[in-house]
């Protein structure tokens, strides 16, 4: 490949490794997934992106059956589910600022299969022409190039448009102060079981051999589950105390949880810290309109490019369904179900879906306010009520 160069590294020049120097810059290393706040990020995003199922739609909003469903949203493989494939790729996305699946097609081009491919595995190129080909080396070592056009390749941000940066990068800091943080509470809960203190041997001049002997046969002897210490005349043990105010400090500081939830646009309700001037609804559509569209227009943006031919994108678009997502608050739902029961939004049996109930075979009808009564027969007593007034007659 003398004509081509590879772009993976093109803007990382002064970036610095995360872990230890040996991290590389396509991909951050899946340890990252031993911080909890990192781990709900990742996992919350990421299981939203995949439960909800993804809609082949025409311009006009007209759901268009279509094999493509089968792959999104069913079986995309031999060995996954639609749901782990999506949840893997967005995983991915969010550890390593790239997720990519390669494309089976048939021999008219249209896609047969749907296969994840490791981000450690990618390296691109680009040639004189600004041409893009994928090299892909397994865990087989077995190496073989992809064009661009057979590969799927999800990036939530990038600078240069082709190689796509970890929300973590962001993160150095504020992980290795949490994990600092960690650490030192571990050690004091450690050191608090066997507690540290000071041995005083009364009125003698012990040599670091003798004074050595000692400890080990006080430890010794002392090593029981009673929690009872035994000492001479000569002996006087003071345990060293604690300063508990640090531990509460690092117990309760909520900074760097919220610059996690922050690199990854999810409200800090999601890491566990309760919002006190936002109500939950609120909220969960904040989520969905702020946090998750932006994460499903990455998924559909490419899907659309890589998933249709050129007369289909003309027409068709891909949209994710978050209808489940609009439903979780159940009070909400039966509000805003019953106003537009009301106002003639959705006929009954509509009604009836949102709310969970099986929809009455006959009733296909809208209701109006004005006595909640069939919309047709409502048309039909005000269309009488203005020709009896026109006649200067009164109805009965």
């Amino acid at each position: 490949m003398g004509f081509f160069k590879p772009v993976n590294n093109e803007n990382y020049n002064t970036m610095q490794a995360i872990i230890a120097g040996k991290q590389s810059p396509n991909y951050v290393s899946v340890s990252y997934l031993r911080n909890s706040d990192v781990f709900t990020a990742v996992k919350v995003v990421s299981q939203d992106i995949a439960t909800n199922p993804i809609k082949l739609i025409s311009d006009e909003d007209n759901v268009i059956s279509d094999d493509l469903n089968y792959l999104l949203n069913v079986k995309p493989n031999e060995t996954m589910t639609a749901w782990t494939f999506k949840f893997a790729l967005a995983a991915n996305l969010l550890l390593s600022g790239n997720a990519y699946a390669r494309v089976y097609r048939d021999k008219q081009g249209k896609p047969l299969e749907l296969r994840l491919i490791k981000p450690s595995w990618v390296t691109i190129y680009r040639d004189e022409n600004d041409v893009l080909t994928y090299k892909i080396n397994d865990d087989d070592a077995r190496e073989y190039d992809l064009a661009a056009d057979d590969i799927l390749h999800y990036k939530y941000f990038s600078t240069n448009g082709i190689v796509g940066i970890s929300p973590l990068h962001s993160l150095k800091n504020e992980v290795a102060a949490q994990d600092s943080g960690n650490r030192m509470l571990m050690d004091f809960f450690n050191s608090g079981l066997h507690s540290r203190g000071t041995l005083k041997i009364d009125k003698s001049e012990l040599a670091p051999e003798a004074a050595k002997a000692i400890k080990n046969k006080f430890i010794a002897s002392n090593n029981d589950d009673t929690g009872v210490t035994v000492l001479d005349n000569t002996m006087d043990y003071a345990q060293i105390e604690v300063d508990t105010s640090v531990l509460k400090l690092i117990n309760s500081n909520q900074y760097s949880t919220k610059q996690i939830a922050k690199a990854f646009s999810i409200p800090t309700s999601k890491l566990g810290i309760e919002s006190a001037h936002t109500s939950v609804v609120q909220e969960n559509l904040d989520y969905i309109q702020n946090s998750l569209d932006h994460y499903f227009s990455v998924f559909n943006s490419e899907n659309n490019v890589k998933l249709l031919d050129f007369k289909d994108r003309l027409k068709l678009h891909f949209e994710f369904d978050v209808s489940r997502l609009l439903k979780l608050d159940t009070k909400t739902n039966i509000e805003e179900s019953i106003k537009m029961w009301q106002n003639g939004g959705i006929n009954h049996d509509e009604y009836r879906k949102r709310l969970g109930y099986q929809p009455d075979s006959d009733q296909h009808q809208y209701y109006v306010m004005s006595n909640y009564i069939p919309l047709d027969e409502a048309h039909l007593t005000l269309k009488g009520g203005d020709m009896n007034a026109k006649n200067g007659n009164k109805s009965d």
